[in-house]
């Protein structure tokens, strides 16, 4: 259970800006894009820490670090995603980093107690985020000593490929936020085995970080969740049955490359995401009645269900003490979801 201080709020609070678009939901916080989203605070603060503290507990506004305790959270995203649309192509790059109290978890952002039950099929994963975080901390405004907020950043974040040999650049600003970048221009040729991520680094934050050889996704055609394909034009929505196991059907993409499908339901009290990162070449695989059980009933007593379908490409990176996810994906076909029980 993690409780944040004013100044941790004011901190995350921060991440809240154009460096989030596009990164996924929800996703995924974003949530029906599938990204992760810190600062995506359902709820507020608990204990404003103004006493200061050695992070031995939640909200007593220490790190923990001076005195062996809790370790920070130092972790963040980038991603660059090209979308088809007809002949051409839309095209994004987006990045964030944070440096948050420990046990701080982005996807569970306004709740103070995150479980992680074992999932049936070995390609999900699953997490419950409960008790929603009360509000006693005041506002932003009252932030008090807190001072300038700079975030964690790496400087300018580059991707090139064989097709896009001048770079696509994700443009660092002064307050360490990021400046997204956007365009109609085609990034990559699916099994791009020379895409290159690197940042200029940062002297006084994240060091520089250059990952090579990333593999670039192809677009999946016809992603299917159960028998709806999310991927027709007119699809923003679809239902199925938490009791039995739902189907995903698609075309087969990059060898290598992964098809991740994320299911979310929030309300004021719950939330529960499953993330599946399927084989992107094997075009049948599902998700079993004992995960999506874990989730609440979409569409009845205030919960809400979001989907996203995308094929991407993930790796690890860490880059001084921060350890973070470099994502190329194709499309992103994301919607809202019912259940029938």
């Amino acid at each position: 259970m993690v409780i944040l201080s004013k100044r941790n709020l004011v901190a995350l609070i921060g991440i809240t800006s154009t460096a989030l678009i596009g990164s996924f939901a929800g996703c995924s916080g974003d949530d029906s894009s599938g990204v992760t989203n810190p600062g995506n605070d359902s709820g507020t603060v608990g204990d404003d820490g103004s006493t200061g503290g050695d992070g031995s507990k939640p909200g007593d506004g220490g790190t923990g670090s001076e005195t062996g305790g809790p370790t920070a959270v130092k972790s963040g995203k980038v991603t660059f995603n090209q979308t088809s649309i007809a002949a051409a192509f839309s095209t994004s790059g987006t990045a964030y980093f944070y440096d948050a109290p420990a046990g701080y978890d982005a996807d569970c952002a306004g709740f103070s107690t995150v479980s992680t039950p074992a999932a049936a099929e070995s390609s999900c994963t699953i997490k419950v985020c409960t008790d929603p975080i009360s509000s006693d901390a005041g506002t932003v405004a009252d932030a008090g000593d807190a001072g300038p907020i700079v975030l964690p950043n790496s400087g300018d974040i580059t991707l090139k490929t064989a097709v896009d040999t001048t770079g696509t650049v994700i443009t660092a600003n002064a307050d360490g936020t990021y400046t997204a970048a956007t365009g109609i221009v085609k990034l990559w040729d699916p099994n791009d085995t020379t895409a290159d991520v690197k940042s200029n680094g940062s002297a006084t934050s994240i060091a520089a970080f250059d990952d090579t050889g990333l593999i670039t996704p192809g677009n999946v055609t016809t992603p299917k969740l159960g028998a709806t394909d999310v991927s027709a034009p007119a699809t923003s929505s679809t239902t199925f049955d938490r009791g039995t196991a739902l189907a995903v059907t698609y075309s087969a993409g990059v060898p290598g490359t992964k098809l991740t499908v994320r299911l979310t339901t929030t309300s004021t009290t719950r939330k529960a995401i499953i993330n599946c990162d399927f084989d992107a070449a094997n075009g049948a695989q599902s998700i079993a009645a004992a995960d999506l059980g874990n989730l609440d009933k979409a569409g009845a007593g205030g919960v809400t269900g979001a989907y996203s379908v995308q094929a991407r490409s993930v790796k690890s990176t860490t880059a001084s003490d921060f350890t973070f996810d470099v994502i190329l994906s194709a499309n992103d076909y994301a919607g809202s979801f019912t259940n029938g029980n």
